[in-house]
């Protein structure tokens, strides 16, 4: 029941009015004479419509009161007076005014401008919030590209908006079922969230084949469909009474259905509210090619990423991806205080074996080697890396120098064993490899670099000595 407040100096005017409005089924909260009254009142109590007489008993007339309320706290006024000269009413028409009656006025008539009145600052009050809505939307849309969060604060804000019972997201699958993806719902309410529909009952059966994007079915009362028609006991069985349904578009191709249901009926849906959807299901939209960009983009950042990661030639760990590992193990280590080794090992004259066999003859033979290499590491944390073009490192956390010059004789016996002809080495008939080996205790206050530097000296020792042999490098004391 609407609630109103009369302001009225004369009392006899006042009671009379008052007593029609109750008849009208409206409640007087209270009737006052002045327009100060008035704006205590309004400060204490809600109040839905003020009925402003013009000429009052305080310094303050009905005008400039209704100016003060229409600033201060957003709630109609429809004046009522005698007055209906030029200068007055356009003073009244400055403070934008939901009504101007002349007295005496019929019944009638006063209903009528009330019932107007209420329904013009209802409609402005939820156009408002509604483009409040949509903003927030297009801001969320616009800093996230998190589909689940905004589809989920789109529902909750829309049924609270709306006053509705139930607001749901649902969408189409490939063979033309769908589920319940989204659900806003009042307490009580037997949830449809997660339900899934193999008959498009909750679609309509031809709703999924529309091709009209702006297409939208607005049921006021559910009883208007066939009583044996699935969907109306789909809707029945929930307890829905109306419903608002609007199409959600992503690449121009119909995705789902963003759905308002209500338990009261016939259910009028407002032009506004059938708009304000029209925008959301636009923005929505938006969103939802927006998230699929970011995640076409990430999908290809991932791979990118991948490609990063693995030599394509060999399959194992690439240079850049080592140097992170290197780091990681190195700052591990530290804090345990254990050992980490690190192997560099190189193909010996790998330049004139390319020469003498070709490219592809040199491609599968860093192959081959690679297989000898990784059979003879037998940790998971064991990590082996293509270094450069015919240099590799093999990083073995938990290791020390003794046992890191063991698996590199082991993999030089493997590999010496392949027999893979290299007929231009000075050293041997077959392909073999120099080996340098370095371990230490890492510590935080000192670089991974300084590993790198010692095996590697180590590989270069064992270059100059001829190659095909394991050279170990000094004790690296770093504490």
């Amino acid at each position: 029941m609407p609630r109103l407040l009369i302001v009225e100096d004369e009392t006899v005017v006042a009671w009379d009015l008052q007593e029609t409005l109750e008849k009208l089924e409206y409640k007087v909260v209270a009737s006052v004479t002045s327009g100060a009254e008035a704006i205590q009142i309004l400060s204490a109590i809600q109040i839905d419509l003020v009925l402003m007489d013009i000429v009052l008993e305080d310094e303050m007339d009905g005008i400039a009161a209704a100016q003060q309320i229409r600033d201060r706290f957003n709630i109609p006024v429809i004046y009522l007076t005698a007055h209906a000269d030029e200068y007055t009413l356009q003073r009244a028409i400055n403070t934008n005014p939901y009504g101007y009656l002349i007295k005496p006025f019929q019944e009638r008539d006063l209903h009528t401008a009330i019932e107007i009145a209420l329904s013009r600052h209802k409609r402005e009050k939820y156009s408002a919030q509604g483009k409040k809505l949509v903003e927030r939307l297009g801001n969320s849309i616009s800093q996230s590209f998190d589909l689940d969060s905004i589809f989920n604060t789109t529902v909750n804000e829309v049924r609270q908006l709306f006053e509705i019972d139930r607001v749901i997201i649902y969408r189409f699958n490939w063979d033309k079922t769908g589920s319940v993806v989204v659900e806003s719902l009042a307490e009580g309410l037997t949830p449809m969230l997660g339900w899934e529909g193999y008959d498009p009952w909750i679609a309509e059966p031809n709703y999924r084949d529309l091709d009209q994007h702006n297409q939208i079915r607005a049921i006021a009362d559910i009883q208007t469909i066939t009583k044996d028609s699935k969907q109306r006991q789909f809707l029945e069985f929930f307890g829905i009474r109306s419903e608002l349904a609007i199409p959600l578009v992503r690449a121009e191709k119909l995705w789902g259905l963003f759905i308002c249901y209500d338990r009261t009926a016939p259910h009028q849906w407002q032009q506004w509210q059938i708009e304000l959807l029209q925008q959301i299901a636009i923005h929505l939209s938006i969103a939802m090619h927006q998230t699929g960009l970011f995640d076409e983009l990430q999908l290809v950042n991932q791979k990118l990423q991948n490609l990063a990661a693995i030599d394509p030639l060999t399959q194992l760990t690439s240079r850049t991806c080592f140097d992170e590992c290197l780091e990681e193990e190195w700052k591990k280590l530290a804090s345990e205080q254990v050992p980490l080794c690190l192997i560099l090992a190189d193909i010996d004259f790998f330049k004139s074996f390319n020469d003498t066999y070709g490219r592809q003859a040199g491609d599968n033979c860093l192959r081959h080697v690679t297989s000898a290499i990784c059979q003879s590491i037998y940790r998971p944390t064991h990590l082996v890396a293509r270094y450069g073009g015919e240099e590799f490192a093999i990083l073995l956390p938990r290791t020390n120098a003794n046992a890191g010059v063991w698996i590199a004789q082991k993999m030089r016996g493997i590999i010496k064993r392949l027999k893979i002809d290299h007929v231009k080495s000075p050293v041997n008939r077959y392909v073999t490899l120099s080996f340098g080996v370095a371990s230490t205790i890492p510590h935080l206050k000192s670089s991974p670099r300084i590993l790198v530097a010692a095996a590697d000296q180590a590989l270069y020792q064992a270059k100059a000595e001829g190659g095909d042999r394991v050279v170990a490098g000094k004790n690296l004391s770093l504490g």
